[in-house]
């Protein structure tokens, strides 16, 4: 099943470096480059025979060794000292829906619980992890569930090891990070501990990469892959977990509408999910979600559209909301975001008002240059 998906979505790139304009023979593999799969393509249909390529995987599997041995270092330390944790998407999939080389990862993304984060970023620290700058955290600490910390200061991808350390996720009915979303305790009662590192059971890990994935408002093409692997593992019982998962975060429609799309599109079984609403949002939704076209806007998205808010993503994510009674909160923090944000993205303001004058400027800019 790993060479049909691998093929069908060779096919997609093909079709959407062809429909950006690139008709040369390895257009499809730049885009696969660019969205951290190539490794996984080439392998699997038959272009690992390329010496650039070959050499290219190479580099990700030197990476991805280096990160796993960390990932296993501190799952020992955090163990000895009996902090609950896994591990989650790249990492995780690592060995499992991945073979060396398949997917870039560019840091460790790890789970604890919410009481004890703290000594978790001390037994990290014991390991020579630091936390990073408050500007460069994932907003500011009232309102985040999660650090960053590094260790290696080298500016080398593949000496320096980065951390995402969560205790909670990032509600998706919110454009800005919230502190209080634990991880469901059904996650943590049926975790994988069968390798070297603790991991999701694949249902449940399916569940928080489609919450990744309507979090960042579906910029991670490299998400659908990861599902799609991870989906090709499911049965129908676990494709009924995987769906009471997803309610619970507030993904289930997403869920549905990329159950769809993938047996529609990279014929997996629908592991026994209902389709999803036939209404206006899922059918804008899904006619956003094909393939050729997701992988066309995903390449076109500036840099600065996967880190900031924008108006088009606020637009995305309301396509894929459980439920619009989200909506006025997703306004509210993009018009007034809470004084905690203001405070960290505008840390020279005079005051409060100035903040939020500064931050409204941008928020308009942004309307009228999209």
């Amino acid at each position: 099943m790993t060479v049909e998906v691998a093929r069908s979505f060779a096919q997609i790139l093909a079709r959407s470096a062809a429909e950006l304009g690139s008709r040369d023979p390895g257009a499809g593999n730049r885009l696969a480059a660019g969205f951290g799969i190539l490794g996984f393509l080439a392998r699997n249909t038959g272009d690992g025979r390329d010496e650039a390529l070959e050499g290219a995987r190479l580099l990700a599997g030197i990476i991805e060794s280096t990160l796993f041995e960390a990932a296993v270092q501190i799952s020992r330390a955090l163990s000895v000292g009996t902090v609950p944790h896994f591990f989650v998407k790249g990492i995780a999939l690592s060995g499992r829906a991945y073979r060396s080389g398949d997917r870039e990862m560019a840091d460790i993304d790890l789970h604890v619980m919410p009481s004890l984060w703290s000594r978790a970023v001390n037994i990290l620290s014991d390991l020579g992890y630091t936390l990073l700058p408050p500007e460069e955290q994932d907003g500011p600490a009232a309102l985040r569930a999660g650090v960053a910390l590094q260790r290696g200061s080298a500016g080398s991808e593949i000496t320096d090891i980065a951390v995402d350390l969560r205790w909670g996720l990032d509600p998706v009915n919110r454009l800005l990070p919230r502190p209080d979303l634990p991880v469901p305790q059904t996650v943590w009662r049926d975790l994988d501990r069968t390798g070297p590192i603790p991991v999701p059971s694949d249902h449940h890990h399916a569940a928080l990469i489609v919450h990744h994935l309507v979090h960042h408002d579906m910029l991670h093409v490299r998400g659908l892959l990861d599902l799609a692997l991870l989906w090709s593992r499911l049965l129908p019982e676990g494709g009924r977990k995987f769906e009471d998962l997803a309610r619970e975060l507030g993904v289930l429609r997403a869920s549905r509408m990329l159950g769809k799309v993938l047996v529609k599109h990279f014929d997996l079984s629908p592991c026994g999910l209902e389709a999803p609403p036939d209404d206006v949002r899922s059918r804008r939704a899904l006619a956003l979600l094909e393939p050729v076209r997701w992988c066309c806007w995903a390449a076109r998205a500036s840099e600065s559209e996967f880190v900031e808010i924008t108006w088009l993503r606020v637009r995305r994510r309301l396509l894929f909301l459980d439920s619009l009674r989200s909506v006025p909160a997703l306004v509210q923090d993009a018009v007034l975001p809470p004084r905690e944000y203001l405070r960290w993205r505008w840390p020279y303001s005079r005051s409060a008002a100035t903040a939020l004058g500064r931050h409204l400027s941008r928020v308009i800019a942004k309307t009228f240059v999209r």
